[in-house]
């Protein structure tokens, strides 16, 4: 599997919680783990929550499917 950056043009950016901006502090509201989206509107959504980055386990691969997965709906 390739990189989702080269696959999709889509680039990271990854926060502990006690350094991430406000406006994703917002965003999660404190349901940790979460992945947060800026889309090109440039507004921001809880794209993974807890609960979806739990059922992946431990597995980096399954995480990254599981991202592949969202990506994919959402360019229906």
């Amino acid at each position: 599997m390739n990189s989702i950056k080269s696959d999709f043009g889509i680039s990271f950016k990854f926060f502990h919680r006690n350094d991430q901006p406000d406006e994703i502090r917002q965003v999660i509201g404190g349901a940790y783990p979460a992945v947060v989206a800026r889309y090109e509107n440039k507004e921001l959504h809880l794209f993974m929550s807890e609960g979806e980055i739990s059922s992946c386990g431990k597995s980096p691969m399954v995480f990254q499917q599981a991202i592949y997965k969202k990506l994919a709906l959402r360019l229906i």
